[in-house]
C-alpha cells in the first residue's frame, strides 16, 4: 500500500493476522474484536505476509495489509506507513503477542498497547540460558511501553499494574457458543486431548507423559515448528504413549473431538487466557491446567476445571487420579455454565466501547 489514505482510520499493528497459518487464540480474539469496531471506523491491520497470501484484502470490514515475512521488515514498513499517513491516523493499536512494534518510540498520541500476556519465563524455553537476556529485555520494553493498555485478564492487568501502567482496560475473552445446553455425556470416550500450537512453553511433552502414565490415549490437535513436533513424536515413542498427532483439522472435527474427550490437558506455563479451555468447557469437556496466570481464570480458579497440585506431571496426575464420577459430573456442569459467560458479541462490544471512549 503506497498511496496515501484519504480518510481517518485506526491503525492496528500485529505480527500475524487471522488468516496466517500460525494464527492462534490471540489473532482470533483481535479479529473478532475489530470486526465490530469496523462497523463505525475504518480499520487497517498491518502484519506479516505469508506464503500464498493476498497482499491486501478486506475480511469482515477490516482492511488487512501484509508486508514482508519477518517482524523486523513489517515494523519498518509500519513506521514508514504511519509517518506517511499520520495526519489521518486516529489511533495506533500495538498488538503484542510476544512481540511488539516499539510504538512508544514513534507514536506520541492515541497509542494503545494491547497485550494478552507477558512472555517473561517463556524465553528460556526457546533459547535456554540465553533466554534470560530476552526476559530482562522484555521487562525493559514493557516498562517503556507504559501508558494506555488493553488486556484480556485480571492476571495480566496485575502484571502491567506492577510495572507502573496507569490506564489499563480489561476486555474479557469471547467464545463461539456452540452449545446452549450441556451436551450429553453418552458420546464420551476415554481419551485425553491437547489442542493448540505445539511450541516448547506449552510443554506438550507433559501431556504426553501424563497420558503414558495413565495408560490413556492422547489426541493432539495443532501444529508447530518441525523440530519441536519431531521431538514430541520421538518422546511419545520413548515413553510408550499412545498418541495420535492430527495436525490441523476442520472446525467440525475439532468440535467433535473436544466433545468426545474425557479431559483437555493444558500444561502451558503462561497464557493470556487459554481460549481452548473455554471452548472445551462449552462442549462438556473440563480441563486440567497448571496454576499459572491466565489459565486459572479460564477454569475460574478451580471452580470450572481442575488445577494441578503443582507444576509437574506428578501434580497433574494426582488431580486426575482423584477425580470421582460425582466430582466429574459437577465440574463438567460448572465448566459449561462458566463458558456461557463469554461471547464474542460481548467481547467485541466492550472492545469497541473502550476504543471509542479513548478516542473521545
Amino acid at each position: 500500500m503506497q498511496k496515501s489514505i484519504s480518510e481517518k482510520f485506526i491503525l492496528i499493528l500485529s505480527q500475524r493476522d487471522i488468516s496466517h497459518p500460525a494464527a492462534g487464540g490471540a489473532e482470533k480474539y483481535l479479529h473478532k474484536a475489530i470486526s465490530v469496531l469496523a462497523e463505525k471506523e475504518k480499520i487497517i491491520h498491518l502484519g506479516c505476509a505469508f506464503d500464498g497470501c493476498k497482499k491486501e484484502e478486506i475480511i469482515d470490514g477490516v482492511q488487512y495489509v501484509r508486508h514482508g515475512k519477518n517482524l523486523f521488515t513489517v515494523i519498518f514498513y509500519g513506521i514508514k506507513f504511519y509517518l506517511h499517513n499520520r495526519r489521518q491516523v486516529l489511533m495506533v493499536i500495538d498488538h503484542s503477542n510476544t512481540h511488539q512494534f516499539f510504538t512508544f518510540l514513534w507514536v506520541r498520541k492515541k497509542r494503545v498497547f494491547f497485550i494478552h500476556q507477558l512472555a517473561l519465563d517463556i524465553w528460556p524455553y526457546y533459547f535456554g540460558k540465553i533466554g534470560n537476556i530476552f526476559w530482562v529485555l522484555e521487562e525493559l520494553l514493557i516498562r517503556l511501553s507504559r501508558g494506555r493498555a488493553i488486556t484480556v485478564s485480571e492476571s495480566t492487568k496485575n502484571d502491567l499494574a506492577s510495572r507502573k501502567f496507569k490506564e489499563i482496560y480489561v476486555v474479557p475473552e469471547g467464545n463461539d457458543i456452540v452449545c446452549h445446553e450441556l451436551p450429553s455425556d453418552e458420546s464420551k470416550q476415554d481419551y485425553l486431548l491437547y489442542v493448540g500450537r505445539m511450541v516448547p512453553y506449552k510443554r506438550v511433552e507433559d501431556a504426553i507423559l501424563v497420558a503414558a502414565k495413565l495408560e490413556k490415549k492422547l489426541i493432539i490437535i495443532g501444529r508447530g515448528p518441525k523440530k519441536y513436533t519431531d521431538f514430541l513424536k520421538v518422546y511419545a515413542e520413548k515413553v510408550q504413549a499412545d498418541c495420535e498427532f492430527l495436525g490441523f483439522i476442520s472446525k467440525e472435527e475439532k468440535t467433535q473431538r473436544m466433545k468426545d474427550a474425557y479431559l483437555l490437558l493444558m500444561p502451558s506455563i503462561r497464557e493470556g487466557w487459554g481460549l481452548v479451555i473455554t471452548e472445551s468447557s462449552n462442549l462438556g469437556t473440563p480441563s486440567v491446567v497448571y496454576n499459572v496466570n491466565g489459565v486459572i481464570e479460564a477454569v475460574n480458579y478451580g471452580k470450572a476445571g481442575y488445577i494441578a497440585k503443582n507444576m509437574s506431571v506428578e501434580g497433574m496426575l494426582e488431580v486426575i487420579r482423584d477425580i470421582t464420577p460425582e466430582g466429574y459430573k459437577k465440574i463438567r456442569e460448572d465448566a459449561f455454565d462458566y463458558s456461557l459467560k463469554f461471547t464474542w458479541e460481548q467481547t467485541a462490544q466492550i472492545f469497541a466501547d473502550t476504543i471509542h471512549s479513548i478516542l473521545q
